[in-house]
């Protein structure tokens, strides 16, 4: 999600492009890993 030519991306495809097969699994995956929902990320780092 730090890379500028995923910017324009929306985040359910970003899960779906790292080989999540559900909006829910990724969000589940990234807070456990990262500390915060992929929103919560993408906001925090604008």
């Amino acid at each position: 999600m730090k890379n500028p030519s995923y910017e324009e991306y929306k985040i359910v495809a970003i899960g779906y492009e790292a080989g999540f097969k559900s909006k829910t699994s990724f969000n589940r995956a990234f807070k456990n890993l990262v500390g915060l929902t992929p929103s919560e990320y993408r906001k925090k780092s604008a």
